[in-house]
């Protein structure tokens, strides 16, 4: 038989977990929301940026409690075939140290492949026992995650709250 002090303890547990729950569908519905917001605002933008670029009002328009203008955005890639020649040309124009970076996104997506095919204990680095142990800085800590499970039925989804 449960302990009075088990119980409440499952209680408050439930309890804090059903709260949490809660908040995930408060974000969920205000991210739909967001996504919304941004969907009216793209076709505005498109307006405001022919408009001004039209009447060559590039440098400043007030409008509200802002001034608008225009700025140039710039996007790069640079595709595999051609990495050896953009690393020649970053050491010929002395950048290699400057600019050359590691993807620690990539790299910690990389150890921990490496960490779930040798069966690694979640709680350890994904680093331990590597050539990255010591090299890089890795930060352990437990998250809370759930599966949400479909009354009445068996089927369950995974998510990252």
């Amino acid at each position: 038989m449960p302990s009075s002090t088990n119980t409440d303890t499952k209680d408050t547990l439930v309890s804090t977990l059903e709260r949490i729950e809660s908040i995930d569908r408060e974000i969920d519905a205000l991210e739909l929301q967001i996504k919304e917001l941004k969907k009216r605002r793209e076709p505005l933008e498109s307006l405001a940026l022919e408009e001004m670029s039209a009447a060559r009002m590039e440098r400043g328009v007030p409008a509200g409690c802002r001034s608008w203008r225009i700025e140039w955005e710039h996007s790069m890639s640079v595709a595999k075939d051609c990495l050896p020649q953009v690393m020649d040309a970053l050491r010929s124009e002395g950048a290699l140290d400057a600019l050359l970076t590691v993807n620690t996104t990539t790299l910690k997506s990389w150890l921990k492949d490496r960490a779930k095919e040798a069966g690694t204990d979640a709680r350890q680095p994904f680093t331990a026992g590597t050539a990255f142990e010591g090299l890089v800085g890795e930060y352990v800590r437990p998250v809370l995650r759930h599966t949400t499970v479909r009354r009445g039925g068996s089927e369950a989804t995974e998510s990252p709250f």
